[in-house]
């Protein structure tokens, strides 16, 4: 059989020679590319700044609604360690627990929520933000109620803040179902239901009543 390095290269079967065994045909056919120098693949950026974009872009909106639940499941556990003796420190202390982990979790999605503005043009996102906004305030109510009269004014500012969002975002939902001439559902929980929340937190952090009932 002859060398490989001696066939000549071509690029469609017409060109090949009529006698040449299956290996030989391999070697002489090259396909034909695009570009005959191929582009070097983009380098891929181990920078810090890129790693974080990269993770909260990752970050499923639905991860509120997580954040949600620890911060339900913290309350919870508060309640029950108020009402129970024995196991009250134990109870305490996994609801702080809880609540540091929905903290961070909270950061990550607000933090996310501020880098791509452009997403609160889905229904979808709305609706994962309302659960948010819920989160924000229940933990802020919380940690009002914990940390002490050194950190009252800011958690309540902080829980306000959330309300105040709360009903623009309700407003925002309602507008883009208006506009698409659509139907609520399924995303108008939390959505709009959120803006009820101010009645749950509203006496914790010293909301005016008159406010808390109209939410």
């Amino acid at each position: 059989a002859r060398s490989s390095e001696s066939l000549p290269s071509v690029t469609s079967f017409e060109e090949l020679p009529a006698l040449h065994t299956p290996e030989e045909l391999q070697a002489l056919y090259t396909p034909p590319t695009a570009d005959s120098d191929p582009k070097p693949a983009p380098a891929v950026s181990t920078s810090r700044c890129s790693r974080w974009s990269a993770l909260l872009r990752n970050l499923p909106v639905q991860a509120s609604g997580i954040a949600l639940n620890i911060v339900a499941a913290a309350r919870l556990l508060h309640l029950l360690g108020e009402a129970s003796t024995g196991w009250q420190s134990t109870l305490q202390m996994i609801s702080r627990a809880l609540h540091v982990e929905s903290a961070l979790l909270l950061a990550l999605c607000t933090v996310r929520a501020l880098s791509w503005p452009a997403q609160l043009r889905s229904r979808r996102v709305c609706s994962s933000h309302g659960a948010l906004l819920i989160a924000i305030q229940l933990l802020g109510a919380d940690l009002h109620r914990s940390c002490g009269a050194p950190m009252e004014l800011p958690w309540r500012v902080v829980v306000h803040a959330a309300v105040i969002l709360n009903y623009l975002l309700c407003a925002h939902f309602l507008r883009l179902c208006w506009k698409r001439r659509s139907r609520p559902e399924p995303f108008w929980f939390p959505a709009t239901v959120s803006t009820a929340t101010i009645a749950i937190v509203g006496p914790e952090v010293g909301t005016p009543r008159l406010v808390s009932l109209v939410g």
